[in-house]
């Protein structure tokens, strides 16, 4: 893409939609906020959170298992050139790791042996996901502001997956203060609040636009820069509140095709980009740049929507229900011990 035109595009508002690291950001503070309303919903107590761990693990474990099989059955013979893909893409399509190395990244979500780039994400939110009681219980003091504070903190390191600790504490925090921030929302001026999902998006897509202005545009990929990081997270978590709190935000968010995406979302991520290596050198044309271009995003976006349809249905939902029983039977297990422990006579 010519820089001036790619320049454009990312000070323009499409910066909201082109911004990978604020949809993956978005994702982790709304990952705060649900996985703390799923330990609200059990009521486990401090240290039973053995079911809490079971349901999280089903629900995204399985899921990473296929996408990297599934990632590996696809992966071609190496492509030493080809004039319409980038170098990027063609990195991906020459990974064709072993069935040692394949076997060895299943044991926890990650990038697959190189085959699920995407997969970073996975392993810090399995991190969170384990660490998210501990956030609960941090979040019970001071209102949340000493875990929000801790979190801030950790963008000052150079420990990138701390950065993301403070996606994770805003989540649980506003969850936590959901009544409260309900109830400043609800008091305020129509204009206030149509501003909180206005001001939301302008944080979220900000850093993108400003990358175009610095030519930095490579860098937000790699989150290199725990500032922008922050300002993103500041953006989601507006987002979230306006989602729950501004009616008419509420129902455009809610809408049903939205809902129907967010069902499957967990799919479409997983493969996606398998689809993007596996189709590119397929579609892509030196001769017909933009409508081949055009092309592959059509295919990518259609097939990974088919794909994750039954995906969904034939393994994330069995999976969720597997999960929810071993959870249910660990929670009868649990609560005869706990009541044994809390009256030994």
């Amino acid at each position: 893409m010519p820089a001036e035109l790619r320049r454009q595009l990312f000070e323009s508002p499409l910066a909201l939609v082109l911004s990978s690291q604020g949809a993956v950001q978005l994702f982790f503070v709304l990952s705060g906020w649900v996985l703390a309303a799923s330990l609200a919903r059990s009521g486990a107590r401090l240290g039973e959170w053995l079911p809490f761990y079971v349901r999280r693990v089903f629900r995204i474990h399985p899921a990473y298992v296929l996408a990297v099989l599934f990632a590996w059955a696809l992966s071609v013979q190496p492509l030493s050139s080809h004039g319409a893909v980038t170098p990027w893409i063609l990195r991906f399509v020459n990974e064709h790791p072993s069935a040692p190395q394949v076997l060895q990244s299943l044991a926890f979500p990650s990038m697959g042996a190189g085959l699920l780039p995407v997969g970073w994400t996975l392993t810090i939110e399995m991190i969170y996901s384990f660490a998210l009681p501990l956030l609960v219980v941090a979040a019970a003091f001071g209102r949340g502001l000493p875990l929000l504070a801790a979190g801030a903190l950790l963008l000052a390191t150079p420990w990138r997956v701390g950065w993301y600790g403070f996606d994770f504490a805003l989540g649980v925090v506003a969850f936590r203060e959901r009544a409260a921030l309900g109830g400043a929302l609800a008091r305020a001026s129509g204009a206030a609040r149509a501003a909180v999902p206005f001001a939301g998006a302008l944080l979220l897509a900000a850093p993108v636009a400003w990358f175009a202005k610095e030519e930095r545009l490579g860098v937000l990929a790699n989150a290199n820069d725990a500032f922008e990081v922050g300002v993103m997270g500041v953006g989601s978590v507006l987002l979230v509140i306006a989602a729950v709190g501004v009616p008419g935000f509420a129902r455009a968010v809610g809408a049903r095709p939205f809902a129907f995406l967010g069902r499957i979302s967990y799919g479409i991520y997983l493969i996606h980009h398998t689809l993007i290596t596996f189709l590119a050198p397929r579609i892509l044309s030196d001769s017909a740049p933009l409508a081949s271009a055009c092309g592959l995003l059509a295919a990518v976006t259609g097939a990974s929507i088919l794909l994750a349809v039954p995906g969904h249905r034939f393994v994330e939902l069995p999976m969720i229900a597997l999960g929810s029983r071993l959870a249910r039977a660990l929670e009868r297990a649990i609560a005869p011990a706990a009541r044994t422990t809390e009256n030994p006579a």
